[in-house]
């Protein structure tokens, strides 16, 4: 179909206007270009001041468009705000899974952004990873490339992490609880009981090949009680990449491992002695070492601490460049130092509380009230409390030809006097109760018990996901 100008001579007629028409497409693409680049840089601009540039938010907060007194922000709608934390609170101490979560919501009569009566998983799922919902916005996270095939026009992707633009807006649920839902969904995903027969592999994605160091995988058989094994990913020479690196450790027999790995691991919980043993043995030769956990917290501190250093010189910039009036200015900057001041108080208290617990450090009885709590109900335990007693307490299981490690964790910090795991395991002393949910886990180690019966240890460094808050401190 032929465009027609009203205000132009037929173009096959007239090659001057034909060559004016084109010469102003060129200059009009060009104009394009540039207003989108203005407005993509102003943009930029704005959100690292501090305001929020686009339209959607997510559930729980409304945007407040710009005024003469304030720029663009969000505010938290306390309604959705309920919702969502009740979301967290189900999944990371009610250790319900997603799904159980969207049944309690629909039983509720709680309709989904949308204002459909039934959740989504991936809606809930992507709620349970947005960083904003802790406190911190991000902006500038995808750009558009040109497509590998000829579908689509443009294709989406993720920028560099350097390039985030991060925008604090007011959190629902605290940092600690954010983390700690990164973990259990890790977990989730870990200990999916998807193609798993019940009743079945007591230390699945628990055992390592000692010789490749890669978690092996669950070997079964057709028949229900025929024999089981746990295999190395690299045992068959395709997925080794080659004969020659083939992985030379055997099958493992799963219920010979298994056996073992809980008769020792029922030793140890009745005789708390040994851990005692190599938590002495490693204090003695590194020293007193700090508390992960603290450190943690005081490093989260520091770079809120920083973001909000980076707010205050945003809003002096603005002020020196008259974006903003003085009024504005004087609350804005406010703000900011009320919450600089809140963050340095924060960080005094857990400077105390650091150096308190270094001078009474009270393990010994930490681990005898743990010990106690977990032994009564022990033997009584069905095998689906077994595998979340092992979960909780093993973080794996090294296996080296005949040598076996179990290398172990326990929980030494009470949880709330009000906390449903806490009553949940007040009813049953095993530890029927949600696994690596609420429990905040400080590994003593690697206590390694051999078949042998002797008791070694070895020096393992780095933290390990093991709860709402895991800081590991190495036994031997």
């Amino acid at each position: 179909m032929p465009v027609l100008y009203l205000d132009a001579p037929p173009l096959k007629d007239d090659s001057e206007a034909t060559l004016l028409v084109q010469v102003q497409g060129v200059i009009a693409e060009y104009e394009r270009a540039k207003i989108a680049e203005r407005n993509r840089r102003g943009k930029l601009y704005r959100a690292r001041t501090g305001e929020i540039v686009y339209r959607l938010v997510p559930y729980g907060y409304r945007r407040i468009p710009t005024s003469p007194a304030r720029p663009s922000h969000v505010e938290i709608y306390e309604p959705e705000a309920i919702v969502m934390r009740r979301i967290f609170d189900d999944f990371v101490a009610g250790g319900l899974s997603i799904r159980r979560i969207i049944r309690g919501l629909y039983e509720d009569g709680v309709p989904s952004p949308t204002g459909i009566a039934v959740w989504s998983t991936a809606c809930i799922s992507q709620m349970l990873g947005n960083p904003t919902f802790k406190g911190t916005a991000r902006y500038n996270r995808h750009q558009a490339v040109p497509p590998t095939t000829g579908r689509k026009s443009t294709r989406t992707v993720l920028r560099p992490a350097e390039e985030w633009i991060e925008i604090p807006v007011p959190a629902i649920v605290s940092e600690e609880i954010f983390d700690a839902a990164q973990r259990v969904a890790r977990t989730h995903a870990l200990f999916s009981p998807r193609r798993a027969r019940p009743g079945e592999w007591l230390l699945r994605r628990l055992v390592v090949c000692g010789h490749c160091g890669v978690t092996t995988f669950c070997q079964g058989h057709k028949r229900e009680k025929g024999p089981r094994y746990y295999v190395c990913n690299r045992r068959r020479p395709l997925d080794a990449g080659g004969f020659e690196r083939a992985c030379p450790q055997p099958s493992i027999r799963a219920q010979a491992l298994e056996a073992l790995v809980w008769e020792q691991l029922r030793q140890a919980l009745l005789r708390p002695e040994i851990l005692l043993k190599g938590e002495a043995a490693l204090g003695a030769r590194i020293g007193a070492t700090d508390d992960d956990l603290l450190n943690a917290q005081l490093k989260r501190l520091d770079r809120r601490l920083q973001q909000t250093n980076g707010e205050r010189r945003r809003v002096v910039d603005l002020y020196q460049m008259q974006a903003i009036e003085l009024a504005e200015f004087q609350a804005r900057h406010g703000e900011v130092l009320e919450r600089q001041r809140q963050l340095e108080q924060q960080r005094m208290e857990l400077v105390s509380q650091h150096k308190e617990l270094a001078i009474n450090n009270r393990l010994a009885q930490r681990i005898g009230a743990f010990a106690d709590r977990v032994r009564q109900g022990l033997d009584a335990l069905d095998f689906e409390q077994r595998q979340k007693l092992v979960r909780l307490l093993v973080e794996r299981v090294r296996v080296t030809g005949p040598t076996v490690e179990i290398h172990v964790r326990i929980p030494l910090d009470e949880p709330p006097p009000n906390d449903p795991v806490r009553r949940s395991n007040s009813d049953n002393p095993g530890g029927s109760g949600p696994v690596s949910n609420q429990f905040r886990l400080r590994s003593l180690g690697r206590v390694v018990l051999r078949e042998d019966g002797q008791d070694h240890a070895a020096r393992d460094s780095g933290r390990q996901q093991g709860g709402t808050q895991a800081a590991h401190r190495t036994l031997l």
